[in-house]
């Protein structure tokens, strides 16, 4: 079974045996700014790149120290390296496709010098959590009048967030926000 592919900087990755000084951040913005979110099912194209970017926004407006921020950037940097964003129902059926997909996340973080601790992991649920609230409000308007109550209360944190970027200002954002993090730029 051929579990290699070719990133946007023109590097072959095997996804079941990865080696992150092969990826770069390029491939990394590329991939989650080109990934939509939700299987596709949304109401308009929202980006991985983007959900990541709002995670730290919100992290950041709770002033969630460095390290907490610079992991609710790269939780799901897995999906931007040709994992794709698998929709949890069926993550939950493939067998190991939760392992490699943790595996591989666990080495891009390390790879890319972002700490992660179960107390991290911890405050980053948080936030994902409040994102996906949002999201759900405004990509599929479906959500209950108590969680609608608490995503106005979590729109105010967000004020002046444009959602559903097109790609590539998804990934413009994302490199920013990368940048602003100080997260190293290459592999070490």
């Amino acid at each position: 079974m051929e579990s290699i592919i070719k990133t946007y900087s023109g590097n072959f990755i095997d996804l079941l045996s990865l080696d992150v000084a092969k990826l770069t951040r390029q491939d990394i913005a590329q991939g989650c700014a080109q990934t939509c979110r939700y299987g596709g099912q949304c109401n308009r194209f929202y980006s991985t790149a983007e959900h990541s970017c709002l995670v730290v926004r919100l992290a950041k407006h709770a002033k969630e120290p460095k390290l907490v921020q610079q992991l609710s950037f790269g939780h799901d940097w897995s999906e931007g390296i040709g994992m794709g964003d698998m929709v949890r129902p069926l993550k939950q059926v493939i067998a190991h496709y939760r392992d490699i997909e943790d595996v591989n996340l666990a080495r891009l973080l390390k790879g890319f010098h972002i700490k992660e601790t179960a107390k991290l992991w911890k405050s980053v649920k948080v936030y994902d959590n409040a994102a996906y609230l949002l999201e759900r409000q405004l990509l599929f308007n479906d959500i209950t009048p108590k969680d609608r109550r608490e995503a106005a209360a979590l729109f105010k944190q967000v004020a002046n967030w444009r959602f559903a970027l097109p790609p590539k200002a998804a990934k413009e954002l994302f490199l920013r926000t990368w940048d602003d993090l100080s997260i190293c730029k290459e592999t070490k």
